[in-house]
């Protein structure tokens, strides 16, 4: 006659596995937080300089003024440089920033809505004009901060020089191109 013996785990070493699971999970929580946090920072900043990318081509495109404003509501724009309400692209046929202001052909092209969780900055402009050259108007090249709750060392800057180009420096210390 066989013995049967009991199969399984004891109490003692479901203990010791629940235990490292909880410290394995303990450290990963964190790092998923910050990878969270650092895919809607890029996904953001990308939207963002999609948006700037897409004004230049279709100001070039068209052959006329395209806008890009800090957004108030889908038909009007901010006066301040806070970008977290979204922006606009439009045609700004007469370059004053206001959309179907002095002129009614002015069409908004694309609205984006507000970020989630982060904070949009400009450092001096509500509005950058994009010429039908490609170029901004004279003086409108600008830095653009994009920032979650780590504040600036998690921070990024989007930089559109005189000429319409879109960069991005490798860390805040960079300066933008003119």
């Amino acid at each position: 006659m066989k013995s049967l013996k009991a199969q399984g785990f004891s109490f003692i070493e479901i203990m010791v596995t629940l235990s490292i699971a909880a410290v394995m999970i303990s450290l990963a929580v964190p790092n998923l937080k910050t990878l969270a946090l650092n895919n809607r920072r890029t996904a953001q900043k990308n939207e963002f300089v999609l948006a700037m990318a897409y004004a230049r081509s279709e100001a070039m495109k068209r052959g006329v003024r395209v806008s890009v404003c800090a957004r108030a509501t889908d038909t009007t724009c901010r006066t301040d440089v806070l970008w977290d309400n979204g922006w606009l692209v439009f045609v700004d046929n007469n370059a004053d920033c206001i959309v179907n202001g002095a002129n009614p052909a002015d069409q908004v092209l694309q609205i984006h809505p507000p970020l989630e969780g982060n904070t949009l900055r400009s450092g001096t402009r509500s509005c950058l004009i994009f010429q039908s050259n490609g170029f901004t108007t004279i003086g409108s090249r600008d830095s653009f901060v994009l920032s979650d709750s780590r504040g600036v060392a998690a921070s990024t800057r989007v930089c559109v020089s005189q000429q319409g180009r879109v960069s991005i420096p490798q860390t805040m210390k960079d300066l933008c191109p003119l």
